[in-house]
């Protein structure tokens, strides 16, 4: 079975983590939102968050939002968060 793997965010951290899901061995069907790529993430196995923690916006309400758009089964986050952020 083809599992579906998305990564919100594919800066540094998610191109390193994409890489990891390639070189498995395993199939997977890869989905990215990013600001040069939005690839439709919906109905995903996994889902990781690959953002920074940034002031200028909500991370938070934004990681939620993508979390219940995405209808994923389970969320990693990946990033650099202030303390008690999760």
């Amino acid at each position: 079975m083809d599992n579906k793997i998305g990564f919100l965010g594919f800066g540094e951290i998610g191109q390193a983590v994409h890489k990891l899901y390639q070189n498995s061995g395993l199939l997977f069907s890869c989905f990215v939102k990013d600001l040069n790529r939005h690839d439709e993430l919906k109905d995903l196995d996994v889902l990781n968050i690959a953002i920074p923690f940034n002031e200028s916006f909500d991370f938070v309400e934004t990681v939620k939002k993508e979390i219940q758009a995405s209808n994923t089964k389970l969320a990693i986050i990946h990033s650099t968060v202030s303390v008690g952020t999760t």
